[in-house]
């Protein structure tokens, strides 16, 4: 069985022809009789009476008792099986060729470079709901847990979540609710987060502002910062200690000595921070800032 691609000119192999006379030499002078319009081959679509073949192109011998014949998408429109015969009773013994007729796109996807197509019609004998939008499936929350559920399910159990000032009162539109709860909580949360818009425009202002180590700083640009008190300071300090000790060293008293560099607290007479200097004539010298005490 040779499959067909549905109204497509095709050309085919049709033999061997054999001698009537001796079932075994190869007739190979039957090219014209194949195409004589009364007598020549004839096909039978999908059990259909016999009927010419509808191409005019002529038959061609090829080789080894066989023809090539050319069907062209008129012979070839009807899906199922197509027989083609030929038969000259004078010359050879009656010769016949089957086919399957099948969709184009099931043959493309079968022989070809396409992908078997396949279209949703019905869901347990019910035609499918048509897409708002073309190639997005309608889904819907029916069944959750295996208990039916109905439109106000949803916001009966939106109404179990607090709100931020310890109510549960939402309503139909719920959803519009929770994003500005959320919108809000976030500006409240974040300074300097956009104070209006959805969700996703805080969440990625929110991720803009991230440092590479994925976490947020706790500065707070808007809060006042208290200073350091009598101490050493360390090596590694946070931004807003840096700040603190550079506006420290600028506000308050300094004195200095041929040997000691010293920096108060704000009663102007405690030294919170002091360090040794020297100075040669050549090079001055300050060494690292510790405790006052």
């Amino acid at each position: 069985m040779i499959f067909l691609k549905q109204s497509t000119s095709v050309v085919v192999q049709f033999g061997p022809f054999v001698d009537k006379t001796d079932g075994v030499s190869l007739e190979v002078g039957l090219a014209t009789a194949m195409d004589n319009a009364t007598t020549g081959i004839r096909l039978s679509k999908n059990g259909a009476v016999y009927a010419d073949r509808g191409d005019a192109t002529a038959p061609a011998y090829d080789a080894m008792g066989s023809y090539r014949i050319t069907l062209s998408a008129t012979d070839t429109n009807t899906l199922g099986a197509l027989r083609m015969t030929f038969e000259e009773a004078a010359t050879c013994l009656p010769h016949w060729a089957d086919f399957m007729v099948m969709p184009a796109n099931a043959w493309d996807s079968l022989f070809g470079a396409d992908a078997l197509d396949v279209n949703v019609a019905q869901w347990l004998g019910a035609a499918a709901a048509t897409p708002t939008t073309a190639g997005v499936p309608e889904v819907d929350v029916t069944h959750v847990s295996g208990t039916l559920q109905t439109a106000g399910d949803v916001v009966a159990e939106l109404a179990k979540v607090p709100k931020s000032d310890g109510t549960s009162s939402w309503n139909s539109t719920a959803l519009a609710a929770i994003n500005a709860e959320v919108d809000t909580a976030l500006n409240t949360a974040i300074p300097g987060a956009p104070t209006a818009g959805s969700i996703n425009d805080v969440l990625a202002d929110v991720d803009a502002r991230l440092p590479a180590s994925g976490t947020l700083s706790t500065f707070d640009e808007t809060a006042a910062i208290t200073p350091p008190g009598q101490e050493a300071p360390t090596v590694n300090q946070t931004a807003e200690q840096i700040l603190a000790y550079l506006y420290k060293a600028w506000r308050n008293r300094t004195t200095q000595t041929a040997t000691e560099y010293s920096l108060y607290a704000d009663n102007a007479t405690t030294v919170d921070h002091k360090a040794t200097v020297s100075d040669n004539g050549t090079t001055f010298d300050k060494g690292e800032a510790g405790s006052g005490a």
